[in-house]
């Protein structure tokens, strides 16, 4: 009778620990608290030879999400983007339609393609390349860690002529 209420209470502890490991989402890290912020730079388009000033405000929207608004003299836009780690530097892509419209599928629950313990190769640039894209899909922008920058590619459309035009900032 000792040995198997001694035997019950170690399972019950045993599921207890394992369904809260595995529940953790505190895992994964944030990686939009790292790039939230002000940067500053410039835009410079390939139709023109001329370079104007431009700010990037890049806000949390969620979780490895952010808002862009980027503006100035010659762009005022903003879009969402989810976030993914490549090591010094911080990867994005686009979510909802626009990930459609790029891609011509819906991306998939990531988070379903993993183990019970959530790891956080979920939010890995090498893991998304693999579940989510063709090796021919373009990407625009990403966030360079050790410099503090930010970098963006922007497809633009004036008088029926395709352009694009690129940010680069720095945080302040």
């Amino acid at each position: 009778m000792k040995t198997l209420k001694i035997l019950s209470i170690s399972i019950v502890a045993i599921l207890v620990t394992f369904t809260v490991a595995c529940n953790k989402k505190n895992n994964v890290q944030d990686l939009s608290s790292e790039i939230s912020g002000i940067y500053t730079g410039t835009l410079k388009s390939n139709n023109q030879k001329n370079v104007s000033d431009a700010v990037a405000d890049i806000s949390e929207s969620g979780d490895n999400q952010i808002e862009i608004h980027c503006y100035g003299n010659d762009i005022d836009t903003t879009f969402v983007q989810r976030l993914f780690d490549d090591g010094d530097t911080i990867q994005m892509c686009s979510v909802g339609d626009a990930f459609y419209n790029e891609y011509g599928h819906q991306m998939t629950n990531q988070s379903e393609h993993h183990d019970m313990m959530k790891d956080s190769e979920g939010m890995s640039w090498a893991h998304h390349m693999d579940e989510e894209h063709d090796e021919n899909d373009e990407h625009y922008g990403f966030f360079n860690l050790s410099e503090g920058t930010f970098s963006y590619t922007f497809n633009l459309m004036s008088g029926g002529v395709a352009y694009t035009a690129i940010f680069n900032g720095t945080k302040k």
